[in-house]
């Protein structure tokens, strides 16, 4: 009982004294300004749980480029501008990674939130084998056009009644990344693979950007925080088992001279004896990969559909448009990407509005580092504002309004310049390793659902721009009616 009384006590005097002194080095110039931190709470109460992106909008109009929080005694620089978060992203000192609930979920080991040469060895290794098995041979995008079909049989017997498109979306989206892991795919129809696919957006939701249990770790042993904590345990667990049993069955069946996918590949760079291929590495970037690729790209469809019912006027020009390089007797292919310049200003432009990733991930200082002036100390967390960027007036007019046309130049063509400020995948040396993966599944399932439907809402029904929080802001539930072409 002494002990933890103890504890407690010099824990309180480490963050009052970590409290003050940021409060000093702001006074003295050596940090960037923020809003007042409260003893012990930090700024969490500053923040909106529910929509903490736009409380930090506020504070970014307030104090510009840059700003602290402190989520108790975490000190924390938020990025609001673009310029300055790309040379901070690229700098070596930013590249780590703060503490998440995802840590203490035992995620440390994974792609995103490794650190140092175990992540910079496991990227290298996750993009040549994505590039191995996927994106960058003739199979890869052929198993991708073979989803896109079965995505349209899907659509299609629904019979244009309105219909919820997200597992569709997401059985698809993760079948493509199942072949690129395991060399297969799922029964759309299997029990379990819909469970994963519910599991995957549940953990999104529930390990929402702002949480408080994100900014107090010790919350997750107190109700009623306890319990959403030890429901989202309970997923990960269920989930990495399933995955563990997939391992367990290459494992069987592995031949060391016919890799056939990223895990045969990581079972032959195991077996070479590299220090950091364990089990365990192998067990969450798989993981890591699955959960991304497939939230990322499920969400992008979703706000993709949305803003075509939205504005069936640039859902006709995207559609003229893909008509025009393939007519309707082929799919669009990866290598079309160049001749559709307009699909692709869409693709920005629902980046742009819909602003599904409000925050980029978090990175961490790994030394001290002098930053624009400013002192900041090691393990301080980085946090680029993308909410902001995507909406800051010195980029864009109009903000508030979908027009593709801004990322065209006067004579039609992709405008290189306004692409650039679109920051999605991240930049610099932590950029999202599957970019290239998910730009041509975006490609080929968007272009193949205008080829064969008009896309347009529920009769007397306008669906919400309305962000829902999670990892990624998701649209409001809707129901979605794809009318066949004639």
């Amino acid at each position: 009982m002494f002990l933890w009384f103890f504890l407690t006590l010099l824990a309180i005097y480490y963050a009052l004294q970590r409290y003050i002194l940021v409060l000093w080095k702001r006074g003295v110039g050596e940090l960037p300004p923020g809003p007042f931190p409260l003893p012990l709470l930090g700024n969490a109460l500053s923040l909106d749980p529910s929509k903490p992106y736009e409380s930090a909008e506020a504070f970014a109009n307030k104090y510009g480029k840059l700003f602290t929080l402190m989520f108790g005694n975490q000190l924390a620089l938020v990025i609001t501008d673009l310029s300055l978060a790309r040379k901070a992203l690229k700098d070596d000192r930013f590249q780590g990674r703060p503490k998440t609930v995802w840590h203490l979920l035992g995620f440390a080991h994974g792609i995103v939130l490794s650190e140092g040469d175990v992540y910079r060895e496991h990227r290298r290794f996750a993009m040549q084998a994505l590039k191995d098995y996927g994106f960058g041979k003739a199979a890869g995008e052929a198993f991708i056009q073979k989803e896109a079909a079965d995505l349209v049989q899907i659509i299609r017997s629904a019979g244009g009644k309105p219909m919820d498109a997200y597992v569709p979306f997401a059985a698809t989206v993760s079948n493509v990344m199942s072949y690129m892991l395991f060399g297969d795919s799922f029964n759309t129809s299997d029990p379990r693979f819909v469970e994963y696919i519910q599991f995957e957006a549940e953990n999104f939701r529930d390990s929402a950007n702002g949480s408080m249990v994100e900014m107090f770790h010790w919350l997750r042993f107190v109700p009623p925080f306890k319990g959403n904590f030890d429901r989202l345990r309970t997923r990960v667990e269920t989930m990495l088992k399933r995955l563990q049993e997939l391992i367990d069955d290459h494992k069987r069946h592995f031949d060391p001279t016919n890799p056939r996918d990223y895990i045969d590949a990581f079972l032959v760079a195991q077996q070479s004896g590299a220090p950091s291929f364990t089990d365990r590495q192998l067990l969450h970037n798989i993981g890591d990969l699955y959960a991304a690729s497939m939230e990322t790209t499920t969400t992008f469809l979703r706000w993709a559909m949305l803003f075509m019912m939205l504005h069936p006027e640039v859902q006709e020009k995207a559609r003229q448009e893909i008509d025009r390089v393939t007519g309707r007797s082929r799919p669009v292919t990866f290598a079309d990407r160049a001749a559709l310049p307009y699909v692709e200003a869409t693709f920005h432009e629902v980046f742009r509005m819909a602003n599904f990733g409000p925050f980029l991930v978090p990175h961490k200082t790994e030394t001290e580092v002098d930053f624009e002036g400013y002192v900041l100390p090691k393990d301080t967390t980085v946090i680029v504002l993308s909410w902001h960027i995507n909406k800051d007036p010195k980029l864009w007019k109009d903000v508030d309004s979908f027009k593709p046309e801004r990322f065209l130049t006067a004579d039609g063509a992709l405008d290189s310049a306004a692409t650039n400020n679109i920051i999605s995948f991240s930049v610099g040396k932590r950029v999202c390793p599957g970019e290239q993966l998910a730009r041509m599944e975006m490609l080929i399932f968007f272009s193949s659902i205008l080829q064969n439907f008009t896309v347009a809402a529920e009769e007397g029904k306008t669906p919400s721009t309305v962000q829902v929080n999670g990892l990624a802001l998701t649209p409001q539930p809707y129901l979605m009616r794809a009318i066949p072409r004639k």
